[in-house]
């Protein structure tokens, strides 16, 4: 804990119009909650409103086999249930590239990421596999780095090989299960509440946690000791029942301020939240994990995914030895939990706002 008192909070106005989703799935100011029971077409419409025709044409053809494809892997006894659900996740990240603005998208790609032959040789050990991640083609043909940029994310140097365990424990929705299997103290740190305020032509945010949470004694401390958060927060006097951080400020005067929120939400985003979409609507977190071996949490999912399916099609006669140990839970726990959290999350960063179901009947980890 910080020595001394902290200060008072800044005094400002409450936004009058708080960003749904904010800083996750941040895009416009005003833009509402979806509530949609079918996100399929909830993207094709996406991409009607927001693409040229031909584009627009081209993102339908990828969401209807995204979802020919997410139905089949639905089968509870198709044992191809990976590489199915991969090839969903496939077509949807080109949808989400797409209506993030690139155009440069080949007709024939490389997947861009693979599964490296040493992982054969790590004794068919869950805990030694790993993911390698190409570098971006100057013709934009490897495809998971022009997924990765559509975030705004580039690899540091030399962090093109992830460990699947690792990419397993970076995925909210199945934390319980990945502190268990793995071992590990929890990594996510659940957020109360993110509010937004101004004053003077002067734009910031208030974090708010609850210190009682097991969860928060447990991630918080290394968290906030982070060179990314202590750039960006600072504490100030809170509840009795809650910590209060409060952001930097980003200046943004009247028609300003939807630019000043969009930058100080690309500056919380850098720090690590993370979403589950719960039975009571989007339940964000902060992570605790080294920049270096994280991604963000979609390409994450994509990635752990994109593995599960490549031994589903090249090696499924190690499936079982792979992935034993305890590792079978966790594995289970992905493949019900994961794909419909994907098609939500992915359904939110395409529209810059929370895309949630009717009840919000998801399934949450």
């Amino acid at each position: 804990m910080p020595q001394g008192r902290p200060k008072a909070p800044t005094p400002g106005q409450l936004l009058r119009y708080q960003p749904t989703g904010a800083p996750v799935f941040y895009l416009k100011k005003r833009l509402p909650r979806v509530v949609t029971s079918d996100p399929w077409a909830f993207l094709r419409y996406r991409a009607r409103i927001a693409l040229p025709k031909e584009a627009a044409r081209r993102v339908s053809s990828y969401v209807d086999q995204a979802f020919d494809f997410f139905e089949s892997a639905a089968n509870p006894r198709t044992s191809s249930r990976p590489l199915l659900y991969y090839y969903s996740f496939l077509n949807l990240a080109k949808v989400f590239v797409l209506l993030k603005g690139t155009r440069q998208l080949p007709l024939l790609f490389k997947h861009g990421i693979s599964d490296p032959k040493a992982n054969v040789k790590k004794r068919l050990r869950f805990e030694g596999q790993r993911v390698q991640l190409a570098g971006r083609a100057h013709d934009h043909s490897e495809f998971f780095p022009e997924f990765l940029n559509a975030f705004g994310t580039t690899l540091a140097s030399g962090a093109h090989s992830f460990r699947v365990i690792r990419l397993l424990s970076q995925i909210p929705g199945i934390h319980r299960t990945s502190c268990m299997v793995l071992d590990h103290p929890p990594r996510f740190c659940p957020v109360e509440a993110l509010h937004f305020y101004s004053k003077d032509g002067q734009v910031w945010a208030t974090l708010k946690i609850n210190p009682s949470d097991k969860d928060v004694s447990s991630s918080l401390p290394k968290i906030r000791s982070s060179r990314r958060f202590r750039a960006l927060f600072s504490q100030v006097e809170g509840s009795d029942d809650q910590i209060w951080f409060e952001t930097n400020s980003e200046a943004g005067q009247k028609k300003g301020t939807d630019k000043a929120i969009g930058r100080l939400c690309a500056r919380l985003r850098e720090v690590g939240f993370y979403a589950i979409l719960t039975q009571k609507g989007y339940r964000y977190y902060l992570g605790n994990f080294a920049p270096r071996e994280v991604l963000p949490q979609l390409c994450a999912i994509h990635a752990v995914m994109f593995y599960l399916g490549s031994i589903t099609r090249y090696k499924p006669h190690y499936f079982d030895a792979i992935v034993s140990r305890g590792y079978d839970w966790l594995v289970a726990e992905f493949l019900e939990t994961q794909p419909t959290q994907f098609l939500y999350l992915l359904s939110s960063h395409a529209a810059g706002a929370e895309v949630i179901k009717p009840h919000a009947t998801a399934t949450h980890g």
